[in-house]
């Protein structure tokens, strides 16, 4: 699964239960938890940002995973 196809899903999922999202710290751990091993180690210095950021720099290491 790409990150794109993964971050769709983790929004549509997401609707289902808010109250594990409810603050941008839960948002952050919980998708940086579904990230694959690569990404969730290189984003998880970052995971007190915001979540566009956390989202940002994913797919930056994923297009240098490449």
């Amino acid at each position: 699964m790409t990150l794109m196809e993964y971050v769709t899903k983790f929004n549509e999922l997401s609707r289902f239960a808010p109250y594990l999202i409810d603050t941008p710290q839960k948002k952050n751990d919980k998708f940086i938890r579904g990230l694959n091993h690569y990404l969730s180690k290189s984003v998880l210095p970052f995971d007190n940002e915001s979540f566009d950021r956390v989202l940002d720099l994913a797919l930056k290491f994923e297009n240098k995973e490449k």
